[in-house]
């Protein structure tokens, strides 16, 4: 179990034209002290209970742009629950330009295992549109240096960024293969009320990307990463966020002006691929006009189906499929399905 201690916005030198930690995060901004990730941690202990598996992580901000003392005292409150066995690890983020080998010995020391880097884009001018204040190389000198100290690296990329495209998008996966990241997290660009991104929009200078666009766009890069995770030796590449968290602020009215803001983003990609599995299957295995039964992951069945059932009315409508029973099966993998004709022979998917 992770246990999250957002510090948003803390020890970030700039303010890049997207970022509004506080909608971000449901968190005003330096709000959470020493004493206030005390009582954090304590309250999901309390409600998890000490045991191994538990990981500290500190998000939101940039951890080691810190000042050093406070970095410190995050540390050491951190140590103490490591050393009495409450949590195993600790994770954090933080920017690639604020990272250098000493440091990593340090957070090394306290038990770091991940550094997730506030990457957002492989291109420069993406970058510099979006005002991120650091480079791609930048990204490859603190990916390389955090893997030297043995540490875990997750990457952090946006979509929809001023200046991107789905080549961009794509070159990110490919990049983050080549770094060696472990995990990775994937963002749609949202225009929040009090950012630069704001006045951006208002001015007609950037137009945000349509929630159907966005979707397909990360629904793109899904198939890469597992595309190249099936060519990849050793740990593959794993997806850990699609889409931002949702909180009470994101909800709150007029604090998302524009963009594909979506309460289950995540449901929606993955509906949108189940959906192009079966436009591509239907034909191929001749189910048009049958009643079908769909075997997929336990976690699937609403994905499978789509958002209020999309994926089925969609099959109906466009195919003439009678029916279609779905049947959770963990031996499916996530992803995938495997469809029969009821009362004919079996009719695989991909």
């Amino acid at each position: 179990m992770i246990i999250p201690i957002f510090i948003p916005h803390l020890g970030c030198p700039n303010q890049c034209v997207f970022c509004n930690q506080k909608t971000i995060t449901g968190i005003g901004e330096g709000k959470i002290s020493v004493e206030a990730a005390r009582t954090e941690i304590e309250d999901w202990l309390g409600r998890s209970g000490n045991g191994a598996g538990h990981e500290l992580a500190f998000y939101g901000g940039s951890f080691t742009a810190l000042p050093l003392s406070l970095q410190m005292k995050y540390l050491e409150l951190a140590d103490t629950y490591r050393k009495r066995g409450s949590i195993n690890a600790l994770r954090l983020s933080t920017r690639p330009d604020a990272i250098d080998p000493d440091h990593l010995k340090t957070l090394k020391a306290f038990g770091v295992s991940r550094i997730e880097l506030g990457a957002q884009s492989f291109d420069d001018r993406v970058l510099s549109m979006s005002q991120r204040g650091h480079c791609v190389r930048d990204i490859e000198v603190s990916s390389r240096m955090i893997l030297e100290a043995d540490i875990d690296l997750g990457l952090q990329i946006m979509v929809g960024l001023p200046g991107d495209s789905a080549l961009t998008d794509l070159k990110g996966v490919s990049e983050a293969f080549r770094l060696g990241a472990t995990t990775l997290r994937i963002y749609p660009t949202l225009v929040l009320k009090g950012t630069m991104l704001e006045k951006m929009f208002l001015q007609g200078d950037y137009s945000p990307l349509t929630l159907e666009m966005a979707v397909q766009r990360v629904a793109r890069m899904m198939e890469a990463v597992d595309a190249m995770n099936a060519e990849k030796a050793g740990s593959p590449l794993q997806l850990i966020r699609i889409g931002l968290q949702e909180n009470e602020m994101l909800r709150g009215s007029g604090e998302v002006l524009a963009g594909p803001h979506h309460p289950a983003f995540r449901t929606l990609v993955d509906s949108y691929r189940f959906k192009a599995q079966l436009d591509q299957d239907v034909m191929r295995f001749e189910w048009r006009g049958e009643r079908l039964e769909a075997r997929v992951h336990s976690r699937a069945p609403g994905s499978f189906a789509g958002h209020n059932k999309s994926n089925l009315i969609h099959l109906k409508s466009n195919y003439g499929v009678v029916g279609c029973k779905i049947i959770r099966d963990d031996t499916v993998p996530e992803m995938r399905y495997v469809i029969r004709i009821i009362q004919e022979k079996d009719k695989r998917g991909r």
